[in-house]
């Protein structure tokens, strides 16, 4: 059997047995792999390593004791389950093998060829490890750049579609396709000139894109008007660019639909003085500006030439004509004179919403040029937006209380139902001790009576939003009312480690009022305090008359709140902190539903607090009942 030169520190033959020649040869061929980025490992015909080179030696971490191993012993090789089995194909099959496998964080292509002497015989196989983890990364980053951009591309309002070298549809994006109406595989490979009427067809369009094309040419973007299939009638701005493909030429086509902006320019120059009725009556604000540019073409400010009676009414500004914006408002966004800016110097119109931070204001703006292009005049007219935009802000944050709350009551109705499973559990377990079972039972019962609790003031804040929630008043002690809830909450206030006080006068309070529902709306009011409440800390209830008014205060001394949602405490679904571990829960709706009890009493409701952290005081002020004099009750004792 005839040995190959070793390399990478494999056996050898003993030099003085072997030729010179072969010495040469064998020195060559260990620097020239060693010499390799490439680990190579070569094995014998039995699946033995018997030599590889220093690349394996860095890369794979193979060391001198793997010399002699079973390829499936070395670490390196050893994820790979059928590595001697495709080992043993290429040597008997003579027929190379490709694949790849993962080692750590590292993905390599494997490639096992017969090792075949200089007579012709194989006696092995060669196994090299291609790494291509940075070739993967960037591939995969190609791919996700590539579908970034066809997401932005498809969002794009402006029809967009590359073209060939024989004006056939290539590719295109959502737009185009609405455009015209057709589909995807539809347009695909199909001739532009092919998808309109018979004026499309005959539109110079084609004669440009084919010079832009053959000749590279620039495209001048012109406006065009045709019947489309789709939606009908419409006005196009075409803009094309030559794409520089080494091997087809193709051409991207922009096309705009602006029909909507020159009807609006038309309208708008009929007639000079419908433009004045028009001008002195409509209820949006218009104005004409001269922009000013420096040397450099920025603009830098602009004049008011001639405003309409609305535009005071909707900024706020007054005798604005023949006056600098810079003037009016020093700290007026630069992006307001941009805008106008490119206007002015392109002639194309614009169609936006901006804020003016300045004027506390939001428009809906619609800009565009007015007489020669030399006088950098633009015409504005805009509608104040400003409430509209706090409406919109103003929806999206009730849908976020909402999922927020939806999200919390599933939460909280779900929360009980893991302790009453395992109650009963132990329930169905006769032989349980009765200290386990009436322990069960307390468990259910408490339960039961947290989501029974729940849906009461789910069934309660739906009535009073339907005005469907009816009060039974009558002559009522109120400081009872207050006793009983203090007592009621009472054990809860004990587990937390909490102390709650209660400060009443001696006489008695009366009103008119339901009984029922003033121990909910003070029992929550004191569960809040409780669940926010620290661990040793204080819960204090007092009730004081002031004229014909008593206020029940509810202070504590647990997380506060924040000065910010002061004002917001009392809305629908919104809680204080929903970090909180909620262990009595809480759906958000509570204090939202003592707000309306109190209001339904003819008394109101306050929040006080320092801030977070320093505790928080609800003052409910209700109106004291009128007893009729005595005298009055004789009276009437005596017409009866």
């Amino acid at each position: 059997m005839t040995h190959l030169p070793a390399f990478g520190g494999g056996p050898t033959l003993p030099e003085s047995a072997r030729p010179a020649s072969e010495l040469t040869i064998g020195a060559d061929l260990n620097g020239i792999l060693n010499a390799v980025n490439l680990p190579i490992i070569v094995v014998d015909r039995t699946g033995i390593v018997v030599r590889f080179n220093r690349a394996a030696t860095v890369v794979l971490g193979l060391a001198h004791t793997h010399i002699g191993q079973r390829s499936t012993e070395v670490p390196a090789l050893a994820q790979l389950k059928d590595i001697e089995r495709l080992c043993v194909r290429a040597i008997t099959d003579e027929v190379p093998y490709r694949g790849e496998f993962q080692n750590s964080e590292r993905c390599f292509t494997l490639h096992i060829a017969p090792c075949r002497q200089t007579d012709g015989r194989v006696d092995g196989a060669v196994i090299t490890c291609t790494n291509v983890t940075a070739f993967r990364a960037s591939l995969e980053q190609a791919i996700y750049e590539r579908e970034y951009t066809k997401a932005i591309l498809n969002a794009v309002m402006i029809a967009l579609v590359v073209l060939d070298s024989d004006l056939r549809v290539q590719t295109a994006n959502r737009a185009f396709y609405e455009l015209f109406g057709v589909s995807r595989e539809a347009a695909h490979r199909r001739a532009l000139v092919d998808l309109g009427d018979d004026d499309w067809q005959t539109l110079t369009l084609w004669t440009a894109l084919r010079a832009a094309l053959s000749t590279a040419a620039a495209f001048k973007a012109v406006e065009l008007e045709c019947n489309l299939p789709a939606i009908g009638r419409r006005t196009l701005l075409v803009d094309a660019r030559r794409l520089p493909l080494a091997a087809n030429p193709a051409v991207l086509l922009a096309l705009q639909d602006i029909t909507e902006r020159k009807q609006a320019e038309k309208a708008l120059q009929e007639s000079e003085e419908r433009y004045r009725v028009l001008f002195a009556s409509m209820d949006e604000a218009f104005c004409t500006v001269e922009v000013l540019f420096d040397d450099q073409k920025n603009p830098v400010d602009y004049r008011f030439l001639e405003v309409n009676g609305a535009f005071e009414r909707q900024t706020g500004i007054k005798d604005p004509k023949g006056r600098l914006m810079r003037e009016i408002a020093p700290l007026h966004e630069q992006h307001w004179f941009d805008i106008y800016g490119k206007i002015a110097l392109t002639g194309e119109p614009a169609r936006f919403e901006n804020q003016a931070r300045e004027l506390h204001r939001w428009y809906d703006v619609y800009a565009f040029r007015i007489g020669l292009p030399k006088d950098n005049q633009v015409a504005i007219l805009f509608n104040d937006i400003t409430q509209r935009r706090r409406t919109q802000e103003a929806l999206k944050e009730v849908d976020r209380r909402k999922d927020e709350f939806l999200a919390t009551l599933a939460h909280e109705l779900r929360n009980p139902l893991a302790p009453i499973r395992n109650s009963l559990e132990i329930v169905k377990q006769s032989h349980a001790n009765p200290a386990l079972l009436q322990r069960a039972h307390s468990i259910i019962d408490r339960q039961v009576l947290h989501m029974e609790r729940l849906v009461d003031d789910l069934l309660d804040i739906s009535r009073i939003t339907s005005d469907k929630l009816e009060l039974r008043k009558e002559r009522i002690e109120l400081k009872s009312i207050i006793h009983q809830s203090v007592e009621a909450y009472r054990p809860l206030a004990e587990r937390a480690d909490l102390a709650m006080t209660v400060a009443v006068p001696p006489d008695p309070v009366y009103l008119d009022g339901d009984a029922v529902r003033l121990a909910q709306l003070f029992g929550n009011l004191l569960n809040n305090a409780c669940k926010y409440t620290e661990r040793g800390g204080r819960i204090a209830v007092s009730l004081r008359r002031q004229d014909s008014d008593v206020t029940v205060s509810i202070k504590d001394t647990g997380v506060g709140i924040p000065p910010d949602m002061l004002l917001r405490i009392f809305e629908m679904f919104t809680q204080i902190n929903r970090s909180l571990k909620r262990s009595q829960g809480g759906l958000g709706i509570g204090l939202s539903l003592v707000k309306r009890l109190v209001e339904m009493h003819g008394g109101e409701i306050e929040a006080f607090s320092a801030g977070s952290g320093h505790g928080s005081e609800f003052l409910v002020r209700l109106p004291l009942r009128v007893e009729p004099l005595a005298s009055q009750q004789f009276d009437t004792s005596v017409r009866t």
